[in-house]
């Protein structure tokens, strides 16, 4: 991969990509725990903690697991080099 293909994100990005609902949805609310960023008193993400105490799994409600599959899915999408 050449220097211009690659896009360096921020970490708030992980939420408004929609990733952020895809790694807890898939891999962290299974096993009983999220990830979560952590903004400073400006509300920028300054680092990132992991919650929960692994015994029940964590859940979206129907339309959070809709908007995020959405916005995810759109985003990877766009990677592709598919508009939708």
């Amino acid at each position: 991969m050449s220097q211009e293909e690659l896009t360096i994100y921020s970490f708030s990005e992980l939420e408004k990509s929609g990733l952020l609902w895809m790694i807890n949805r898939y891999i962290f609310h299974p096993r009983g725990f999220t990830f979560g960023l952590v903004p400073n008193d400006k509300g920028e993400i300054t680092g990132w903690a992991i919650l929960g105490h692994g015994k029940e799994c964590y859940k979206f409600t129907p339309e959070m697991d809709d908007m995020g599959f959405l916005t995810a899915e759109t985003f990877l999408a766009k990677k592709r080099g598919w508009y939708i």
